[in-house]
């Protein structure tokens, strides 16, 4: 999804592009051909809205995508964001030093919170893990 904003963050139009050819979107849209059909290429997205100069916008775009340099950018810009979710997404492993520090503020946190609600309330037990 491409955006076309000016400087105050008013859009004017906004853009699909699928780099892929229609074999891989039937798949990804599992047999739905109709829908996966609308896909490649670059088009204006209908799911929203658009201005009266996202034509033009449009035309910008393919022109500039007639530029391998341009094309290949998108894909390789994809790839680098999807491996940094990836990256992000991996647990870390926390060390016996990192562990015994969040036991020791979930104690400061419980504690808090007891004398707040009163010391004849019972909290449930902290959650693991």
């Amino acid at each position: 999804m491409i955006r076309v904003l000016d400087g105050e963050g008013q859009m004017y139009a906004t853009l699909s592009y699928g780099w892929r050819d229609l074999k891989f979107y039937v798949d990804w849209m599992r047999g739905d051909t109709e829908m996966a059909s609308t896909i490649p290429g670059i088009n204006l997205y209908t799911c929203q809205p658009q201005s009266g100069t996202a034509d033009a916008f449009l035309t910008i775009f393919r022109d500039l995508l007639k530029s391998d340099t341009v094309a290949n950018r998108y894909p390789q810009h994809y790839k680098l964001f999807k491996a940094a979710l990836r990256r992000a997404s991996q647990p870390k492993e926390l060390t016996s030093a990192e562990l015994a520090d969040r036991r020791k503020k979930r104690r400061r946190l419980n504690f808090k919170a007891k004398s707040l609600l009163g010391s004849n309330r019972q909290l449930p037990p902290p959650p693991r893990g």
